[in-house]
């Protein structure tokens, strides 16, 4: 597991936005953040997961961090 972000520079700022996701695949309800960990293989990578609260599905997306701005 790759190390954790040790400044500001490399850590992912989640809007409140971001803890609802995508619509489920499956059957379209809303999805809930259920997970945040480093890309196992890419660096300044997340992987997050979503769950759908209807029916179980489970999807995870690929975020880049963020770049801080000035």
């Amino acid at each position: 597991m790759p190390p954790l972000p040790t400044n500001d520079e490399e850590t992912t700022p989640i809007a409140h936005e971001a803890l609802i996701g995508p619509a489920c695949e499956r059957c379209g309800s809303a999805t809930r953040l259920s997970g945040i960990e480093p890309h196992p293989r890419q660096d300044h990578t997340d992987l997050r997961t979503y769950d759908c609260k209807d029916c179980g599905q489970t999807v995870t997306v690929v975020v880049p961090y963020a770049s801080k701005q000035a």
